[in-house]
């Protein structure tokens, strides 16, 4: 089968080290390890300039303009501006199309962008769209509204209802799609995020060098890896690993892999606290070595998650078969049990603490729920698992 794989953002590149390139880099060789011929239009770039992996926000030039404007009018340009592109970003498929004549189009959805719907009803080539986020909702609440925030919603329900299938992360995605636009269950798939076993793997040498150089021998290692963002907990981490402390447990360590926008906050809020000796910030590494640190931790933490969303973390912690704390949301309980596979608690830090504090004092527990994750991750929750559910879906 020929699969072109479709992308119409300007600003989500293929070659990224966020969880979105991630996705799409990994669905991309699933496709063609199951022997299909697959060609990206990738909208947003296929290669980072100067292999920049710095996760960036606003230019000070872009700040400067917002906060002299007020936001409804800034939003309102940008959609604007979307728009404006996802017009020249159908030029651009429909030329991908007639050249490449591909038998199925696979989407990634983005907001207020109809392009790729449109060509393949107009080409008659086979659809379907993975939506990752309610991207309405989801907009509204990370940067408010704007004049086409309704368009936006008209948009999703065009993606939706023309669409051959929906592939979701999440049952409580899927849910919400069906009671916002009235569509029936069998046009789903839910495929949440996953792994490639043969990248799960570590250098021993580096680990120790690493295990050394950060003095975490005889330390039991609590962690965190991915984009530092607000909504991702680790405040409410440092708050729990705190009480840890100061609960007389003094050889545990909190290692914390990543960089983002408030990675100078958290940094203030250790010195502030007292735990410079006992928080280690990494700041942004090469994804090579993002298992050998993973490999440093006893115990791994997500701190908190949206309701909506399948975090790849927990699965590359569950392959590396490190014992997980994750969020007691819907997107989690699809594929966590509590006290089976994973500590499941509601974010706060009181709730995190408690469950460190357990998994420190119960090695038998930590064994348990690590070594059970780990087969199901393995053997349940792989990319090319996930790209043979779109392909049987739609054959």
């Amino acid at each position: 089968m020929k699969i072109l794989y479709y992308s119409s953002h300007p600003n989500l590149n293929l070659a990224s080290p966020s969880g979105y390139g991630t996705h799409m880099r990994e669905m991309i060789a699933a496709f063609r390890e199951l022997g299909h011929e697959v060609k990206p239009v990738i909208m947003g770039g296929t290669s980072l300039i100067n292999s920049d992996l710095a996760i960036k926000g606003r230019s000070p030039l872009k700040h400067l303009i917002a906060t002299c404007v007020p936001n409804y009018v800034w939003e309102s340009a940008k959609d604007y501006r979307l728009g404006r592109f996802d017009n020249y970003a159908s030029g651009v498929l429909e030329k991908n199309i007639k050249d490449f004549q591909p038998d199925l189009i696979y989407e990634r959805a983005t907001y207020l962008q109809t392009s790729g719907v449109r060509a393949a009803n107009k080409w008659r080539v086979k659809h379907v769209l993975e939506v990752n986020s309610p991207y309405v909702e989801e907009r509204k609440v990370l940067q408010g509204n704007s004049y086409f925030t309704e368009a936006g919603i008209r948009a999703e329900k065009l993606q939706l209802e023309s669409t051959d299938k929906v592939v979701v992360v999440s049952s409580e995605l899927k849910e919400h799609f069906m009671l916002a636009h009235k569509l029936d269950a069998d046009k789903f798939i839910i495929t949440p995020n996953a792994i490639d076993p043969a990248k799960i793997n570590f250098d021993a040498s580096r680990v120790e060098a690493l295990r050394a150089g950060l003095q975490l021998a005889q330390k039991t290692v609590i962690g965190f890896v991915g984009s530092i963002f607000p909504w991702h907990g680790v405040d409410i981490l440092i708050d729990a690993f705190g009480k840890v402390i100061n609960s007389g447990k003094r050889d545990s360590h909190l290692l914390i892999v990543g960089d983002g926008e408030i990675l100078p906050t958290l940094k203030e809020k250790t010195l502030k606290a007292g735990l410079l000796d006992k928080v280690t910030f990494t700041g942004n590494i090469p994804h090579a070595e993002v298992f050998n640190y993973i490999q440093l931790m006893d115990i791994c933490v997500m701190g908190k998650s949206n309701w909506y969303g399948s975090p790849v973390k927990i699965f590359e912690y569950g392959a590396m078969g490190k014992a997980i704390i994750a969020p007691d949301n819907v997107p989690v309980k699809d594929v966590c049990k509590h006290e089976e596979n994973a500590i499941l608690i509601q974010p706060t830090s009181e709730n995190i603490y408690t469950a460190i504090d357990l998994l420190i004092s119960s090695q038998q527990l930590r064994n348990k729920i690590s070594n059970n994750f780990k087969k199901q991750v393995l053997s349940q929750h792989t990319w090319l698992q996930n790209a043979e559910k779109v392909i049987a879906a739609i054959t």
